[in-house]
């Protein structure tokens, strides 16, 4: 019987979805569960970085499940688009209905609606009431935020974070993002601490344990499940792409039809995102870079494109730090992301 092990499709074909089928990032998972389950943490942030379709979500969502097997823990996870503070009020007022013991049942918490226009000291102050409950009971509060970016939400938040640690009250925070929202963030001068908060930036899947998944699920033969790894290029969500496609097919053979419907998966759910979201100067690098098959030297790369070294160097960074290039041993630049230089050259020329 093929698929044995699933009825219906374990892969996933919509960005930030869990799939039934998830590769572990154990290492990434462990230090993150060390550092908020010790008993005394090293930090109550942790933030996950990572290109789109890295997997930044999926190891969110896997952590946070593990930690809440620990019945010690209440978790929330909000929308990064959302008012943060208004909402962890409205979520906590909820579970403290429900699933706390209030220390003084004739004295009622202050509630604010979700859409209050309270002013921000009173849903503070709120908010300080619902965590002190949730410390006299001995829990802990994690939010869990994905995808953020220098909004004036997230920078809100962060600052009532930062009073919640100078006032010993149970807050952690497990936050994703790219590099570059990330870094506006912490750009930001009240802000500056996250350039110390612990952070993971993902790497690319091993592609034999991607080849393993392959040749296990598809049942496929081994050179054939390798092949397929090495064409994700250890991208996650071209893993994922590829085998709902295959899965999909109930056959064995990767055919002409598969490629070109990954390819437009890639290209339309991912790529075009990731585009979209690039600086004019950016796109100028990435373009050149990705002329080049093998990789192109620095110095053609920085005369091409008529810059200095410290110009190309700061855009260099940024692109290698949102993993979307890698530097060669040889000192070659080459973009890293499968097909990518491909949905350049046909796009974005």
């Amino acid at each position: 019987m093929k698929h044995e092990e699933y009825t219906s499709n374990p892969f996933s074909l919509s960005l930030g979805a869990k799939s039934a089928l998830y590769i572990s990032r154990a290492d990434e998972e462990e230090s993150i569960l060390k550092t908020f389950m010790s008993v005394i943490p090293l930090s109550h942030i942790y933030v996950i970085i990572g290109a789109i379709g890295m997997g930044k979500t999926t190891l969110m969502t896997s952590v946070t499940t593990k930690i809440k097997e620990d019945k010690s823990w209440i978790h929330i996870n909000i929308d990064s688009e959302e008012p943060i503070l208004q909402t962890m009020n409205y979520q906590l007022n909820n579970i403290a209905a429900t699933s706390l013991s209030p220390k003084d049942p004739s004295v009622p918490l202050p509630t604010l609606p979700i859409n209050s226009d309270s002013n921000d000291g009173d849903i503070r102050y709120a908010l300080d009431q619902l965590l002190l409950l949730i410390k006299n009971n001995g829990k802990k509060l994690i939010i869990t935020i994905d995808d953020i970016s220098n909004s004036s939400s997230i920078r809100t938040f962060t600052e009532y974070y930062l009073h919640c640690i100078n006032e010993d009250l149970p807050l952690y925070v497990l936050m994703t993002g790219t590099y570059k929202n990330y870094r506006a963030l912490y750009n930001n001068r009240t802000l500056s601490f996250l350039k110390r908060a612990p952070k993971i930036t993902l790497v690319p899947l091993s592609e034999i344990r991607i080849a393993r998944e392959f040749e296990k699920i598809l049942n496929l033969p081994e050179d054939d499940a390798i092949k397929l790894a090495k064409l994700t290029g250890g991208y996650t969500y071209a893993f994922q792409i590829l085998g709902h496609l295959i899965f999909g097919s109930g056959e064995k053979v990767f055919s002409d039809e598969i490629y070109k419907d990954f390819k437009t998966e890639l290209f339309d759910n991912a790529y075009e995102k990731i585009w979209r979201e690039l600086s004019v100067k950016e796109r100028e690098v990435l373009k050149m870079i990705s002329m080049y098959k093998d990789g192109g030297a620095v110095s053609i790369l920085k005369q091409q494109l008529n810059m200095d070294s410290n110009n190309f160097s700061t855009y260099r960074d940024i692109l290698q730090k949102s993993g979307l290039i890698y530097m060669s041993s040889y000192g070659k630049a080459k973009t890293s992301l499968p097909l990518f230089s491909e949905y350049i050259d046909i796009f974005c020329r």
